[in-house]
């Protein structure tokens, strides 16, 4: 198939170009026929062609598709297998692999450690968490008599994750703030004099008139006395808010309204009451108080604080010559900002081509901002996919960037023809986003016309019950349900269209996906699929040190380390290390002498399954002064069988992978900080207690229902798609510090009463940080339905709440029910597995 006609439009323009690609339009595909372009019609080489990435998925994918691409198009031109040779050498990655380059071609101007490495997120992680520590310890102490350590620390730790716009937040003075607290309020004193409703329920009032000994006549010439103090447009308007807070909705005769209106009175004071108190609330927020002049008190510390903390953090990286993705930012940013290496640069680069521009930061912004100069750019995305504000990305740069290539000569141009979702599905889409995404919203059409099985195309479940359930158990028959959707489908043979082969075929597991906002409840679902006889693979994601087999591991290493850690030694004995029931436990707890460790109690007992635990763990205590942790692990295993034990449990190939992923995590720490049993002890303790998120392996899903998070999808598609655990409420944020680039440093203190009481800038900043919240809540489930190809099914524990209050107006638009599914009691025990072989000899380890 050759490119659409927008396709053509975006790939064929000799300008720059910025291409909004709504889901499942092809945006690979013409960014291929672009680079193809620059290498064709404007005679470019692949060596003076940049493309960006934001995974090195995304950039494996697009280098593939341009080498088929060049080979394709290219069967009899001279240089073609140059071309190719250098297609292989071209700058085809990710934001943070260009980075790293700029880095090493310009250590000097850049100030980048040479020859650093790059570690991950959990490893960088990890390391910076270690040196924050030691930054901290070494802090002048004169600085903690103005700033609690508890206080600084969270406020420190918080600006460390973007040091960059953590450093410009910090130059401004209260001043600034007290500036701009002056400008927000003029602008809420001007919104609700604009307030259409606040205008209507006041001419309501303003029609009827009870007699004066009336309590609601009373009430209504407060209000209206109030309004025409706000028309003055002075000082009084604040006041004349209380007022209209403060009114009585009391008493009220119908006797005393002759002419009527009473009714229509009593819902306009209500109105006008919730709405003024919303404006005073506002006001309130933006008065300079207490909080903020201690705050300002606090700022010369916490400057001093921030330097001395990000300097030590640095020289300490510096030195070990590792860096992770924010300091690559942070250091290739600092090079660009030198004319030569702009210059280079733009001697050698002559089209950038950037993809998923999105979800691209601010500090990324600039970076290309600085390398693009005169070149060529094209930048595809889709704000309506703009779903990474937690790593920092802002649609708001993807907005500015096409705005700034318009008023350069270039081109915006849309791809609207989706080749992934069927016409009926949508259809419902449209109906559904044109409310969801309000403005946001532009339509999509679709390329297949016919869908491949009759309707309904997109069905809607909420669990019903009278009685007081917790969510648990709401969640369990949701779980139940949505198995028993999927297994009604997989046995009824339900048909869909082969993407690859175009033929209709029967539905497999495979063609399955379950999307979740977060990854906790996914396990619930997989139980019923599993319980229901549907494979299903939980693709891994979360933290790896939440897993039961990476708490396993860490337990073994803890108990090595000390031998008197009596939680780890039963964590280690209840593990399927050695299975030592709750029974026996409980028993050798009661003969345990309280000068006694659990250690030395187990050395002298006589209970007979105590003897083997015993003897294992002696010989794993006796090598842990020669072996390294790994290798310690690897005899554990192999002493126990324990690899043997898990592949034979529910869920054996999540739990095999988590098992190999901690065995790696030992071994890339033991790189790090030595084969020492007591060392690795430490660091273990220090990532947990920092919250660092090991991330876990993921699996393949084979023919087996996929179960991840929104976000893990983002990209991919199948056939069917279900969003389960709607009613789920965001998580409230309670975050200490927020800070902004061009505002400054904001913090939430303490009272005299121990009550959090915000500053001035923090009220405004939290209430921009939570409408981008609530923008991006909306954005994230449009990413989960479009992911879908044929049909769609949407369920939730609870009938109202999270997602399902969102997407109300929507389904209602596009005539879509929600059906109720009723609590059944017996969700509240454990599922029903399927008969499964009794556990095979430990005859493999997985090392």
């Amino acid at each position: 198939m050759g490119l659409t006609e927008d396709q053509r439009n975006a790939a064929h323009t000799p300008s720059s170009v910025a291409v909004t690609a709504g889901a499942g339009t092809g945006k690979t595909f013409m960014l291929a026929a672009r680079y193809l372009f620059h290498l064709q019609e404007q005679h470019l080489s692949p060596l003076e062609v940049v493309a960006i990435t934001f995974t090195e998925r995304a950039a494996n994918e697009l280098r593939s598709r341009i080498r088929h691409t060049v080979i394709t198009e290219f069967p009899d031109h001279p240089e073609r297998e140059e071309i190719i040779a250098e297609l292989e050498a071209a700058q085809i990655s990710t934001i943070h692999s260009l980075c790293a380059r700029i880095c090493r071609d310009h250590p000097d101007e850049s100030g980048a450690p040479i020859n650093f490495e790059v570690l991950d997120d959990a490893e960088g992680a990890s390391a910076a968490a270690t040196w924050f520590d030691e930054a901290l310890d070494s802090m002048p102490q004169d600085i903690f008599g103005l700033i609690s350590f508890s206080l600084l620390k969270a406020v420190l730790s918080d600006l460390l994750n973007d040091p960059i716009t953590a450093e410009r937040a910090l130059t401004f003075e209260p001043e600034h703030w007290q500036q701009l607290a002056e400008e927000a309020r003029v602008q809420v004193f001007s919104d609700l004099k604009a307030d259409s409703d606040l205008i209507a329920d006041l001419s309501v009032l303003r029609s009827f008139r009870g007699k004066d000994d009336d309590l609601k006549e009373q009430a209504r010439r407060t209000v209206v006395e109030a309004a025409i103090r706000l028309e003055q447009e002075n000082e009084e308007w604040v006041p004349a808010l209380e007022a209209m807070t403060n009114v009585s909705l009391r008493g009220g005769s119908e006797k005393k309204w002759p002419d009527g209106g009473l009714a229509e009175v009593r819902d306009s004071l209500k109105r006008i009451r919730d709405i003024a108190k919303d404006y005073l609330k506002q006001a309130k927020s933006l008065e300079y108080g207490e909080m903020d002049r201690r705050f300002a008190e606090m700022l010369p510390a916490l400057r001093q604080a921030f330097a001395h903390v990000r300097d030590f953090v640095r020289l300490k990286k510096h030195r070990a010559g590792q860096l992770d993705f924010a300091d690559l930012e942070e250091y290739a940013l600092r090079a660009l900002d030198h004319e030569s290496v702009r210059r280079y640069y733009s001697k050698r680069w002559r089209a950038f081509l950037v993809d998923e521009f999105q979800d691209t930061n601010p500090i990324q912004a600039e970076i290309l901002s600085h390398l693009k100069g005169t070149a060529c750019l094209t930048i595809v995305g889709d704000e309506k996919q703009s779903i990474y504000g937690f790593r920092r990305a802002d649609v708001g740069v993807f907005q500015r960037f096409k705005s700034e290539i318009e008023d350069d000569g270039g081109i915006h141009t849309r791809l609207s023809l989706s080749f992934r979702t069927h016409f009926e599905l949508m259809g419902s889409f449209n109906r559904i986003f044109e409310s969801v995404l309000d403005k946001l919203h532009s339509p999509l059409e679709s390329h297949r016309q016919e869908s491949p099985h009759t309707g309904p195309h997109l069905k809607v479940f909420s669990v019903t019950t009278d009685d007081k359930v917790n969510k648990y158990g709401l969640q369990r028959t949701e779980a139940r349900h949505m198995a028993g959707i999927i297994k009604q489908i997989l046995d009824d043979g339900v048909e869909v269209t082969d993407k690859n082969t175009g033929a209709l075929r029967p539905l497999r597991p495979g063609d399955f996906a379950i999307l979740s906002r977060v990854w906790q409840p996914l396990d619930i679902y997989l139980e019923a699929l599993m319980s229901a006889g549907v494979p299903a693979v939980h693709m891994g994601g979360g933290s790896l040190f939440e897993t039961r087999e990476a708490k396993d591991a860490i337990s073994l290493i803890r108990f090595l380390a000390e031998p008197d850690d009596d939680l780890a030694l039963v964590a280690v004995l209840r593990s399927p290390f050695f299975a030592v029931s709750d029974r026996t436990l409980f028993k050798a707890s009661q003969a345990l002498i309280d000068q006694k460790s659990w250690w030395e109690h187990v050395q002298t007992s006589n209970d007979p399954t105590l003897v083997r635990p015993l003897t294992v763990l002696k010989e794993l205590v006796d090598q842990s002064s020669t072996l390294s942790p790994s290798r310690l692990l690897q005899l554990a295993d192999r002493l126990t069988g324990y690899s043997a034990v898990i592949a034979n449990l529910v869920n054996a190939e999540r739990r095999e992978a988590d098992w190999r992923g901690m065995m790696e995590l030992v071994r890339s720490l033991e790189q790090r900080c030595g084969e020492d049993i007591f060392a690795l002890n430490r660091r273990l303790k220090h990532m947990i207690q920092t919250m660092v998120e090991a991330p876990r392996p993921p699996l393949e899903a084979h023919n087996a229902v996929s179960l991840m998070t929104i976000h893990s999808a983002k990209g991919l598609e199948w056939p069917v798609v279900i969003v389960p655990d709607l009613s789920r409420r965001r998580r409230s944020d309670s975050r200490i510090t927020l800070f902004d680039a061009l505002r400054g440093v904001a913090i939430k203190l303490m009272d005299q009463e121990g009550q959090a009481a915000k500053t001035v800038l923090y009220s405004m900043l939290e209430e921009e940080h939570k409408k981008r919240e609530n923008e991006e809540s909306r954005r994230l489930i449009y990413v989960a339905l479009t992911r879908a190809r044929d049909r769609v099914i949407l369920s939730s524990a609870e009938p109202a709440g999270g997602y399902l209050d969102i997407l109300h107006d929507g389904l209602e638009a596009a005539d879509i029910l929600v059906e109720k599914i009723d609590f059944d009691p017996a969700d509240l025990l454990s599922f029903q597995l399927p008969e499964t072989e009794k556990p095979k000899p430990a005859s493999r380890m997985l090392i």
